[in-house]
């Protein structure tokens, strides 16, 4: 009668109990994956958790003190019977989850996204991420969770071979131990043994003092391609590769000749030579016997292919993980020096562009002032590359017409361009509507021409810039950056997006360009492909999502709002003296009048005294004492209709970012400053007299 197949309840708490997952016990290394999880996607809270017929394990957490919870409590059993990814913007709003005790109780959850840990067909639980705060969760963020779900699933695949092998040379002891039993007592245990001796998956053999096989089970058939009875007679050197032949031949002689053995007999990783020719690898265990007084030796052989393929399987996915850890590292150091490096380059070009006002064009210092401005820019961008490749510059999606983007870019890249390469555009006539950052789209062109003429390496060439729409009218438009160059070497066409991985001179290149292209590329949802013959060119293929046409294409600059402050009172506060002293000096030369200070406190108490004696406040974000959001949400609670600009060295990467508002870029300072203030200020009756 046939059984009736287990369910995958069934079957999933089988796994669990196997894999020892029921027991509620400190896991460090699930740990460690539920706290990359949560800071992969920016959450306080990061958990690994399994499923049992009455209750979720929790085996891995992060900023959760819980081991286990009531299934009425578990959301991540909604990942199971799909075994695809769950995201849940606002739990109180989806009707799974609106009453979960989770999120009805006190601190409620509120955002939550998981994906399933998939074991041998059977999804077993989540590794998820929870938030008190709801949100949504990005691509990223979702593809982050599935690398994490499989090195959980590698993970519990190495613990399980670790049992199955303890468990196999818990066997072999006994295989080791019957046969010896049965050559003692060969017809008392004749069957046990000739059972055990038939169904191992090991190959056994038996050896004599002269190195020949004397038995051999036909396991070796399977492991070796050999007949078994082929192989008695025959020397040992039969299964063994020529060096290894030559070495096990001298110990066997030393061995029998003074009982010395330089290798442990119970488990020896080799090779074995198969009838193929081919070499396998094996670990191999001997035992000495004495049959009716002849001194025998016992082989016992397991095939090791399976436990390599499964550690390199692990390799990989360690691999993995480390990479995302580096990932995480810079992506932390990025925004770590940006706000603080920022400041560093807001003051320098704003006491450059002040000084250069000071002076009159063409004097000898002019040209050092343009000098320190152009390094100062230069600095301003490498932290701007930075951020991007760490994914904390925020995008600006709108539809937008590709062609303006691409002249633009040209422009940009006409101005350092080499002698003796040339830039052709190929573009359509008709408007090639994408939606995207056109600030970025244009980043990415930049940086795939620069690679281009530099790949030219000081030689003539032509780079061309196109786009089309794709063929069948899809929602994609295909854009593409090619040359005439050298082309890729196959050996590091493999490498070529890696972070910091250049085949420039040290000291010529970051390795950031084609890292942060990639970046742009795929936060958009696009794709990216090279195509490159060595020795005979290289184009990139870029596609974008297509947008339906609207008005206007938001790639247009806004037009300069007017700069003119005469009777308007600006209260500018930031914890950096330099960028006091230069924000004060450029508001005053339009006209404006100022008051600087480097305390938000004396600030607030200054507007407390007259609220109306202040037009607008430009705040720094992240302050000593009181931040600028603090500042402003007192502020407002003076004077509600006061206008305040947030600025900030890092405004993407800051832990709470102003949620309205108008917001500035520190270290373009001097560009945004004066139009961000008249535009704020535009049609506001000018207040009191300070």
């Amino acid at each position: 009668m046939n059984e009736r197949p287990a369910s995958p309840d069934e079957r999933r708490v089988q796994w669990l109990r196997a894999l020892g997952l029921l027991d509620q016990v400190d896991d460090p290394p699930l740990d460690r994956l539920a706290r990359m999880a949560a800071r992969a996607l920016g959450r306080p809270i990061g958990l690994v958790t399994f499923i049992d017929e009455g209750q979720q394990i929790v085996r891995g957490r992060h900023g959760f003190a819980r081991r286990t919870t009531t299934l009425a409590e578990s959301i991540c059993r909604y990942t199971l019977p799909s075994s695809q990814p769950l995201a849940i913007g606002d739990a109180r709003a989806d009707a799974r989850t609106s009453d979960n005790p989770l999120v009805t109780g006190a601190d409620p959850i509120r955002f939550y996204a998981g994906h399933p840990i998939v074991f041998h067909g059977c999804a077993l639980g989540a590794v998820c991420v929870m938030d008190h705060r709801p949100g949504e969760a990005d691509e990223d963020g979702i593809g982050a969770l599935r690398d994490l779900a499989g090195a959980v699933a590698d993970l519990l695949e190495l613990r399980h071979q670790q049992a199955l092998l303890g468990a196999e040379q818990l066997k072999q002891r006994e295989l080791a131990d019957a046969l010896v039993q049965a050559e003692r007592s060969r017809q008392a245990s004749e069957d046990r043994y000739r059972q055990l001796w038939e169904t191992t998956n090991d190959a056994v053999l038996v050896i004599g003092t002269d190195n020949r096989i004397r038995f051999a089970n036909p396991a070796v058939e399977a492991l070796f391609g050999h007949a078994p009875q082929s192989l008695c007679g025959q020397s040992l050197q039969v299964l063994q590769p020529p060096a290894l032949a030559a070495a096990h031949a001298a110990g066997l002689e030393r061995y029998l000749r003074s009982g010395e053995r330089r290798l442990n007999w119970r488990a020896v990783e080799t090779s074995a030579l198969c009838a193929d020719g081919s070499q396998r690898p094996v670990e191999i265990a001997f035992s000495e016997i004495h049959v009716d007084g002849e001194r025998l030796f016992a082989a016992y052989i397991r095939d090791l292919s399976d436990r390599r393929r499964v550690e390199e399987e692990l390799r990989i996915s360690e691999d993995r993980l480390r990479q995302a850890q580096k990932m995480e590292a810079i992506g932390v150091l990025a925004g770590g020096i940006a706000h603080d490096f920022n400041n560093v380059v807001a003051g320098i070009l704003g006491s450059v562009e002040l000084a250069t006002q000071d002076l009159a064009a063409g004097r000898p210092v002019d040209q050092r002032l343009q000098q320190i401005r152009r390094a100062g820019v230069r600095a301003r961008d490498m932290v701007a590359k930075l951020l991007a490749f760490a994914r904390r510059q925020p995008l600006r999606l709108a539809p937008c017409v590709v062609q303006p983007l691409v002249h633009e870019a040209l422009e940009l890249l006409r101005a350092t361009l080499p002698a003796g390469v040339q830039l052709q555009a190929e573009l359509p006539a008709e408007p090639l509507w994408v939606r995207a950052d056109a600030t970025q789209v244009i980043e990415v062109l930049i940086n795939l021409c620069t690679n281009a003429w530099q790949a030219l390496d000081g030689r003539s060439g032509l780079i061309r810039i196109g786009a089309a729409a794709e063929p069948q009218g899809g929602d994609q438009v295909h854009l593409f950056v090619a040359d005439d160059g050298p082309g890729i070497d196959p050996v590091v066409s493999d490498r070529i997006f890696e972070p910091f991985f250049t085949t420039k001179p040290s000291g010529q290149g970051t390795g950031l360009g084609l890292a942060v292209v990639h970046g742009i590329v795929s936060a958009h949802g696009g794709r990216i492909r090279i195509d490159s013959v060595f020795g005979r060119g290289c184009t990139v293929h870029l596609w974008l999502p297509a947008a339906q046409a609207t008005g206007e294409s938001t790639a247009q600059a806004p037009a300069a709002a007017a700069v003119g402050g005469a009777g308007r009172h600006v209260l500018f506060v930031d914890d950096d003296e330099v960028i006091t002293t230069v924000g004060q000096e450029l508001l005053q030369r339009a006209g404006y009048e100022v008051t600087a200070l480097n305390d938000p406190r004396a600030a607030l108490e200054l507007v407390r005294r007259d609220p109306r004696a202040i037009d607008l406040v430009v705040t720094d974000m992240n302050m000593p004492e009181l931040s600028g959001l603090e500042l402003r949400a007192q502020l407002r609670a003076l004077r509600p209709d006061l206008p305040v600009i947030v600025s900030s060295g890092n405004l993407a990467g800051d832990e709470h970012p102003p949620q309205s508002g108008p917001t500035m870029r520190k270290e373009h300072l001097v560009d945004e400053l004066l139009p961000l203030v008249a535009s704020v200020l535009a049609g506001r009756p000018a207040g009191p007299s300070g």
